[in-house]
């Protein structure tokens, strides 16, 4: 496969059909569809991501699966970017293919874990129950992925929302499908590292013994501790499975917070009464005794 080269910051590049011209900012990175720029549009006034590749058909596979999500009539298209056109232009004797899709802000998980920043309990488990939406979805489809990467998760926590914004590696296989229950455990390895903060060193040889004492000693939550064991010894055959425990975990939290929340409410009412008391009480005494003063 040819290497696509990298474009020059600064530079303005007009796709052939659709010309819709933009201004290289910035090089974000490369995944396994090509490089990854960030872009701008002057007619648009807005921020763009672009996908560049010489090979056509890494990014018309990952480009069709976003364009799926982004039409499909349920919650996956809240998960993952719009993408727009897909075009090419020339540059030089270099014919470059490339896509546009939507500037998603936040961090990645990648940085999360690289910082070695601990995510709270109930946002692991929403992270975990929208990877498991996306790949029941890829594998009901004839998809086949073999695990997202961490660069590939944008965590927004201003606006509470999760993206996936990379589906490089992915392929049509049809019915022969690797079973859930295999890629599943990588996703163990995920929340280990997303729960505690580190990059904890675990594989599939870890015992019974070792991942008990490994689970006391690193993560707390009974709920958690319950969903990687089960994880580790292959209890789950579909996401399907890890998503309902996930969501078990998110909506108990949910539900404990609105508690607190109420209850903070309450107080803070009782305060504001007891405070307006004090204050009738304080100007009254003031008046009488001013009364009693200038009489």
């Amino acid at each position: 496969m040819r290497e696509c080269i990298s474009l020059m910051k600064g530079i303005t590049i007009t796709g052939k059909w659709e010309k819709h011209s933009y201004k290289i900012l910035k090089k974000i990175g490369k995944d396994g569809v090509g490089q990854v720029y960030r872009v701008y549009d002057p007619v648009r006034n807005n921020i763009f991501i672009l996908k560049a590749s010489a090979n056509i058909s890494t990014l018309t596979g990952e480009y069709a699966i976003f364009k799926q999500l982004s039409e499909s009539n349920n919650q996956l298209k809240e998960y993952t970017p719009k993408v727009y056109e897909l075009d090419h232009f020339v540059l030089g004797q270099n014919t470059i293919h490339f896509f546009i899709q939507e500037y998603v802000f936040g961090m990645n998980l990648g940085d999360y874990i690289r910082n070695k920043e601990k995510i709270q309990s109930h946002q692991v488990a929403k992270i975990g129950s929208v990877i498991c939406n996306v790949l029941e979805y890829l594998d009901d489809r004839g998809y086949i992925y073999g695990g997202i990467k961490e660069d590939h998760i944008i965590l927004d926590m201003y606006n509470d929302r999760i993206s996936i914004i990379g589906f490089g590696g992915v392929a049509a296989c049809g019915e022969n499908i690797e079973p859930a229950s295999h890629r599943i455990f990588s996703l163990g390895i995920l929340f280990c590292i997303l729960l505690t903060g580190e990059m904890v060193s675990v594989n599939r040889k870890l015992g019974k013994d070792r991942l008990r004492q490994l689970l006391k000693r690193r993560i707390h939550h009974a709920a958690w501790q319950n969903i990687i064991w089960k994880i580790w010894f292959g209890d789950y055959k579909t996401w399907y499975d890890v998503k309902q425990d996930l969501m078990g975990i998110y909506h108990s939290n949910v539900i404990s917070f609105r508690r607190k929340s109420q209850k903070q409410e309450k107080e803070e009412k009782c305060f504001a009464n007891q405070f307006v008391y004090f204050i009738g009480v304080g100007s009254l005494v003031f008046f009488f005794l001013s009364y009693i003063i200038t009489h």
